[in-house]
């Protein structure tokens, strides 16, 4: 489901255009993640503000649209929050919007965990 309305149907996140813009103003400087992209609100925002965004979304199909979409290259890639593939401390920020809460407990427990480590 996600994956559709990620890549087909982009426009159900225009309402969350607000909200993201707010985070990415609370976020002074530095290189932050969004775990759970949606369809780039966050990180375009971010970008807007000069921070060094990067971008983590399960969806193959998403993270391809994003690096089109954003340039972002590298800097988005796929893969899950429980098995973040980036070395310890490597973030400033990690923003997790909309995901905890559709998140089962054990891999919203391995994503906690990672977003310490």
């Amino acid at each position: 489901m996600w994956d559709h309305l990620q890549t087909q149907a982009p426009e159900v996140f225009e309402h969350s255009e607000a909200r993201l813009g707010y985070l990415a103003r609370r976020i002074p400087r530095g290189r932050v993640l969004n775990v759970g992209v949606g369809a780039g609100v966050f990180e375009r925002a971010a970008l807007q503000r000069g921070l060094e965004v990067w971008a983590l979304d399960p969806s193959e199909a998403t993270i391809g649209a994003l690096r089109e979409r954003l340039g972002l290259g590298d800097r988005a890639r796929a893969g899950y929050g429980q098995a973040m593939p980036f070395d310890a401390h490597f973030f400033d920020w990690i923003v997790l919007s909309e995901v905890m809460e559709h998140l089962e407990d054990d891999v919203l427990a391995g994503t906690l965990a990672e977003v310490t480590r």
